[in-house]
């Protein structure tokens, strides 16, 4: 495959992720289009299995560490029965698997010439996005543009033309890593950084204001040092403590509140299936919502508000949670795993301070998301896992470049001086 088609099929991938959350989103034979893409591009790590492992071990390694949790998933269904519909078990493997297959496809696609094209394409899209998006925002706070969303703090909220604050946010997290490379000019730059945090702001959501406060706090940490401490991990949860208090009182220490219940029964499920977990579609997940698991009905969320199998909107806020109810320990040791390495991947690379920032700030939003969502299997989080991967590898391929240059110049002088004359 050419570079050129690797670069139009990840752009192509990218726009259709995002669009199937806006215009795709209202015909239903697009709603599965991000379970198309994962199938498809899952079929595909297969077939470069043993190239991806003679190449990078550590994704390999990550790969079938994920195989292994589908096949805790689906013998965990086999053995307890729980969920009987087949349908929503694969719809529920499928979003389990998403980020990572998303991760590990772009990884494989993106070759040195692939990525600065891609980058470049996509930069096209990203600016007048950015731009537009930081416009409507400040806009929507005076009039009524049809983009606002939940009224909290006595303002609307902004969603653009998403209808989730949130998958919105992951959209403007996916252009600023875009921008964060292709933009030269630091001031321009940083012109766009803050456009990205007005509107992210503006969505009046808790891990976006976290992401605004870690995107500035790394950008100015990271231009003093290369590598988080334990002192900056502190400064994190701090951060995270402090911006997501109401969310901490209102999700969590409220044992009535969906979040709590959640989080309650997500130990309750793991003690009940001996610490192995009951299956996927059977708690926490989209699947076990809308195909609405016999566990809810024994654990009596029927009767609670967005709990209920008419009214679910609440039962897809969790994540660990989940994992740990569907997959048991093991499952969840797996992700957590995973999640460890991506960290120590970002830590290591050598790279300019404001992609290191971008990529950390972006780590730990969907980190901290996670927490209190089910984000990590939506399709946004596959867009912004690809954003990572594309500034990874194009940071990776600068200092292979830079090196290369070097070289170059080095065995130019040698030629110019000349070898030492022979002893006679």
């Amino acid at each position: 495959m050419s570079s050129s088609m690797k670069r139009w099929l990840i752009v192509i991938l990218s726009i259709l992720l995002i669009l199937s959350e806006t215009i795709l989103d209202a015909f239903k034979i697009f709603k599965y289009i991000d379970e198309v893409l994962t199938i498809s591009l899952g079929l595909f790590i297969i077939f470069k299995l043993r190239y991806l492992k003679k190449t990078y071990r550590p994704l390999y390694i990550i790969f079938v560490l994920y195989a292994i949790l589908v096949i805790i998933g689906l013998s965990n269904n086999l053995i307890y029965k729980v969920q009987p519909s087949f349908v929503a078990i694969a719809i529920d493997a499928i979003a389990t698997v998403k980020l990572i297959v998303f991760v590990i496809a772009a990884y494989l696609l993106l070759d040195i010439n692939t990525t600065a094209l891609t980058l470049k394409t996509l930069s096209y899209v990203g600016i007048p996005f950015i731009f537009v998006g930081f416009v409507f925002s400040i806009v929507s706070l005076v009039v009524d543009t049809g983009m606002r969303g939940q009224l909290r703090f006595n303002i609307y909220g902004f969603n653009f033309v998403f209808e989730q604050a949130h998958t919105y946010t992951m959209v403007v997290l996916f252009f600023t890593i875009i921008l964060t490379f292709t933009i030269k000019n630091k001031v321009k730059l940083y012109r766009f950084y803050f456009y990205a945090i007005v509107q992210t702001v503006l969505t009046l959501k808790g891990p976006s204001f976290i992401w605004c406060a870690l995107l500035v706090l790394f950008l100015l940490y990271f231009k003093k040092t290369r590598k988080i401490n334990i002192f900056a991990l502190v400064i994190v949860g701090l951060v995270a403590l402090s911006l997501g208090t109401y969310q901490i009182q209102t999700y969590f220490l409220d044992p009535t509140a969906p979040r709590a219940k959640l989080l309650i029964y997500g130990f309750e499920t793991l003690k009940s299936f001996n610490y192995f977990g009951s299956g996927f579609a059977t708690y926490g997940s989209y699947a076990a919502a809308k195909y609405y698991s016999p566990l809810y009905i024994e654990y009596g969320f029927e009767g609670s508000y967005g709990m209920s199998s008419y009214d679910y909107q609440f039962l897809m806020d969790t994540y660990w949670p989940m994992l740990m109810g569907q997959f048991g320990i093991i499952g969840t040791l797996i992700v957590a795993f995973a999640a460890l390495y991506f960290f120590r991947l970002i830590q290591k690379r050598k790279m300019p301070y404001q992609s290191k920032a971008v990529l950390f700030a972006c780590y730990f939003y969907l980190l901290i998301h996670s927490l209190g969502s089910s984000s990590p299997t939506i399709s946004m989080a596959a867009l912004l896992g690809v954003g990572m991967v594309i500034l990874t590898r194009a940071e990776e391929y600068r200092i292979l470049y830079a090196r290369y240059v070097y070289e170059r110049k080095e065995e130019k002088s040698t030629q110019k001086v000349g070898k030492p004359a022979s002893a006679i």
